[in-house]
């Protein structure tokens, strides 16, 4: 088995010298993520989501039932997070502050394909690689893959979160809250074998590596390469890039901008998002309109947002003004007017008492500016996602998918709810920090929960950058990209 081991000196030291139980530290923490999203997040105040402030009662009092359980710094981080996890939103999270040594694997990688649990990788004398595995310790698979992984992190309801979820729940970080299987049932070719589980410690490059095989792999740098005549790949692995990546990305855009005929009448183009988590929309929105031109056609309809209204998320706001957004976009682009926008709206309902701040997109209205129409685009047009697809990914997805001829091809994206514009804090024993929404959407044409799923899926077992640039050129090929 794979040994815990973490001293309690790790757990912060009290002013009076002495260091807290972890019970006591585990239940002021546990108050202190409550708190914060009573008082910040707009959930508690959304009378259209009655359950979040149901989960935010129940399961508070659940996890502080708990507290017996907790007796070190592991069962103290992942007590708060099945607390977390209960929420089943993608923006709201925690991340473990303290360092975490503990890295144990069962000497194969076990990973979610065409819908089973399968082996990936295994080192020798160990399961076949291909074999299902089908049960562990005379429970089925997906039971255990609830309670190691889906209690503590990921969304079952989201067919994206089974890739990290499957491989997690055969690799270990110590969670004491979720023993380990000790033996399991592997079928190939109609033969089933059991086998007992030989878990030993690893390093960290080895578990990091297993993670990311049984998932979506590794995605590409940020870069437009050319994969063929004319076929261009553009790989965009976050929209929230920082120093050089922000410089690169923003070289890449402009390329596409000023050279539009080379892009719009190319043979191919593939937007590739794998690894894309999100970040700002607005370098979606770049890269979409220098393609593709004007505005998307959407639906008409009446789409706005609700912010909490709270000093410390209006002093979020204009920090990120002065910091990343000044930087990245500049003083007078439409990026610091929204965020000027945000603050003076944030302030006058803060100084009247109000729960809420209501943000009307003001693009709407009585404009008579006539619009940019689209661009004439006759290269074909394929985006690319894996299961991390989210947020500001989403948000690029929703303009691409409206364009005429895009598909579609990988896996199925994430999925948002309508609580959006995170800020992080760090809880009070300074051993986990927490991450929370401010906003909420209200109308909007992809509702809570919505992902998208791929025209074509990707069926192989190994997500390289080589493997989709071959399955791409020969769904070229094939036609099954003409639209």
């Amino acid at each position: 088995m794979v040994t815990h081991f973490l001293a309690a000196s790790l757990l912060a030291v009290t002013s009076q010298g002495t260091e807290p139980s972890f019970q006591d530290a585990y239940l002021s923490d546990l108050a202190a993520i409550r708190d914060t999203i009573l008082a910040h997040h707009p959930g508690p105040v959304d009378e259209s989501n009655p359950a979040f402030a149901e989960w935010l009662d129940e399961g508070y009092e659940h996890a502080r039932s708990r507290s017996g359980e907790i007796n070190d710094p592991l069962s103290h981080f992942y007590g708060l997070s099945a607390f977390v996890a209960g929420f089943r939103d993608g923006h709201l999270g925690l991340a473990n502050a303290r360092p975490n040594p503990n890295f144990g694997w069962p000497g194969f990688v076990a990973a979610w394909r065409n819908d089973e649990v399968v082996v990936l990788q295994s080192e020798a004398g160990g399961p076949a690689i291909g074999a299902a595995i089908r049960s562990c310790d005379g429970r089925p698979v997906a039971d255990w893959i609830h309670a190691r992984v889906f209690d503590f992190m990921f969304n079952p309801d989201l067919p994206s979160d089974w890739y990290p979820a499957v491989t997690r729940a055969f690799l270990s970080r110590g969670n004491p809250l979720a023993p380990l299987p000790g033996e399991c049932v592997f079928e190939l070719d109609g033969e089933a074998q059991a086998l007992a589980l030989n878990w030993r410690e690893t390093d960290a490059e080895t578990f990091s590596a297993a993670f990311r095989a049984g998932g979506f792999g590794q995605p590409d740098e940020a870069g437009i390469t050319e994969f063929g005549t004319d076929r261009y790949w553009v790989s965009l692995p976050t929209f929230g890039p920082g120093g050089e990546l922000a410089e690169t990305m923003t070289a890449m855009w402009e390329r596409m901008r000023d050279n539009p005929e080379t892009f719009r009448n190319a043979d191919l183009i593939v937007f590739d998002l794998r690894g894309n988590g999100g970040g700002s929309s607005m370098w979606g929105d770049r890269f979409d309109t220098a393609l593709f031109g004007g505005q998307p056609e959407r639906e008409p309809g009446d789409t706005y947002v609700d912010w909490r209204a709270t000093q410390d998320n209006r002093d979020h706001i204009a920090e990120a003004a002065d910091g990343f957004i000044r930087e990245q976009f500049g003083e007078d682009s439409e990026a610091m007017a929204w965020a000027r926008r945000i603050i003076a709206g944030l302030d006058g309902a803060v100084a009247r008492g109000d729960a809420l701040w209501r943000q009307v997109d003001e693009s709407r209205g009585d404009d008579e500016t006539p619009a940019e129409l689209p661009a004439s685009v006759t290269a074909r047009v394929a985006v690319l996602t894996d299961g991390s697809c989210a947020s500001a990914c989403l948000d690029f997805m929703d303009r691409l998918t409206v364009r005429p001829g895009v598909v579609h091809i990988g896996a199925p994206t994430s999925a948002d709810t309508d609580y959006m514009e995170v800020r992080t804090i760090t809880l009070p024993s300074e051993a986990a920090r927490l991450t929370f929404a401010q906003k909420v959407y209200r109308g909007r044409a992809r509702g809570a929960g919505v992902y998208y799923t791929p025209d074509i899926s990707f069926d192989g077992l190994h997500w390289t950058g080589e493997a989709l640039r071959d399955w791409v050129t020969e769904l070229r090929e094939a036609g099954a990209l003409d639209r």
